[in-house]
């Protein structure tokens, strides 16, 4: 997946009202200010609420479900005819803002007010 594919993606969701946060490879690229090595897809982590509003959208753009060994309601993969592969992850907050992932693979905690600060920036990459 390429940097203008990614930002075209994320604009998509912006608009859309789908909060998202961008994790592993683009994840680091984005906090480094340039992509350091080519990715084969793009890790999302998304709130559990939007995850039908976030397969609708991505499946009228062409995006269809790619099962995984770990496929899950909270964890599944999307792509599309090009290759292009967007690796979604979802979560839901307890009482306490806390989130326990679904998943069987983490036991991270995460606290509420850390995902909900957004880092409003455009970044260019080289």
């Amino acid at each position: 997946m390429e940097a203008g594919d990614v930002v075209m993606l994320l604009k998509l969701l912006e608009q859309e009202k789908i909060g998202v946060a961008v994790d592993a490879g683009w994840g680091t690229d984005a906090l480094l200010g340039r992509q350091i090595r080519p990715h084969e897809d793009l890790d999302i982590a998304i709130e559990h609420k939007d995850v039908i509003k976030l397969r609708k959208l991505l499946e009228e753009k062409g995006y269809k479900e790619l099962l995984q060994p770990d496929s899950s309601d909270f964890n599944f993969v999307l792509g599309n005819a090009l290759g292009q592969k967007v690796d979604v992850h979802s979560y839901t907050f307890d009482a306490d803002g806390k989130n326990r992932l679904r998943d069987s693979v983490s036991s991270r905690v995460l606290d509420r007010n850390r995902i909900n600060r957004r880092l409003c920036c455009e970044v260019h990459f080289s």
